[in-house]
């Protein structure tokens, strides 16, 4: 799956699926989303390019883009 630029997803639903700690980088599901993914798990997988995707609802992001959207409240636009 690729990063999808053009439909990036709220604030707010992130919130209520991720936690995000600053400090490790670290992103842990809030709610069990599978059998492999369960509350307090690490979300994401290394993609082939080398950077750690996430998928929310259905849509994968690369981790560091939600983490600017945490941290940001927005996403940049894309470049």
């Amino acid at each position: 799956m690729s990063d999808n630029l053009d439909n990036n997803p709220s604030l707010a639903r992130v919130k209520e699926l991720l936690h995000y700690e600053p400090v490790t980088g670290e992103f842990r599901w809030l709610v069990t989303r599978s059998r492999s993914a369960k509350v307090g798990d690490v979300a994401g997988t290394l993609g082939r390019t080398g950077y750690i995707q996430i998928q929310v609802d259905r849509t994968s992001y690369k981790a560091h883009r939600l983490a600017f959207l945490f941290m940001e409240g927005s996403l940049p636009p894309a470049v």
